[in-house]
């Protein structure tokens, strides 16, 4: 199976580079990934992978990660070729709840699956460069189109050392499990100032808990 990833900051380029995806970037990360690859700093230790990168998918794939801020989704968007993803499956894992309308009005030919990304603290200094600080990063997926067999045996290539992937009963339920996560962390960072990381560690870390 094909794979491309779409918006390669730091949950992109965490996927790109353990899953050896098509990196789909702007100019900028694109020539950076061609000239020093993608670096990948994790537990101490540092890994150069070499991902095929372009600027805009012309090549029909698979599966195609849309990992972009939700604010650019409209403009990433430009990037990718209706008929690159004719037939292929759209998993988004972005911030926010409303973007599945708009992925399936822009990719008519692809099927859209509801999706989020969680466990995971990892971010991109500078293009081409991404540091991850957790253990591992787990995927969660639902379709109200596709059953779960189906949905998973499509997704398999996400199956790799340091991402887990869960299958949720539909897209609202996925949907709901990632607003009501959310709803936690985002009042707690909004209220305190800190990080993810920081509100991690006690006390704090029992307050959210509780």
């Amino acid at each position: 199976m094909t794979v491309a990833v779409l918006g390669i900051g730091g949950v992109g380029g965490l996927v790109a580079a353990r899953t050896g995806a098509t990196c789909v970037a702007s100019e900028r990360t694109a020539n950076a990934i061609e000239d020093e690859g993608l670096t990948l700093v994790h537990d101490g230790l540092t890994s150069v992978a070499h991902p095929p990168t372009v600027v805009r998918l012309e090549e029909r794939v698979d599966l195609l990660v849309v990992a972009v801020k939700a604010p650019a989704l409209g403009t990433a968007l430009e990037r990718i070729a209706p008929d690159a993803v004719d037939g292929a499956v759209v998993l988004p894992l972005l911030n926010g709840l409303e973007h599945l309308e708009l992925l399936r009005e822009a990719l008519p030919a692809a099927t859209v699956v509801a999706g989020s990304i969680g466990r995971v603290e990892v971010f991109s200094p500078e293009p081409g460069f991404v540091v991850q600080r957790t253990p591992g990063a787990l995927v969660t997926a639902g379709s109200d189109r596709l059953s779960r067999d189906k949905l998973g045996d499509l997704l398999s290539p996400l199956v790799v050392d340091g991402i887990e992937l869960a299958l949720g009963e539909s897209e609202r339920a996925v949907l709901w499990e990632k607003a009501a996560r959310l709803a936690v962390l985002a009042a707690a960072t909004v209220a305190t100032g800190e990080t993810v990381g920081a509100l991690r560690a006690e006390p704090t870390r029992t307050r959210l808990v509780n």
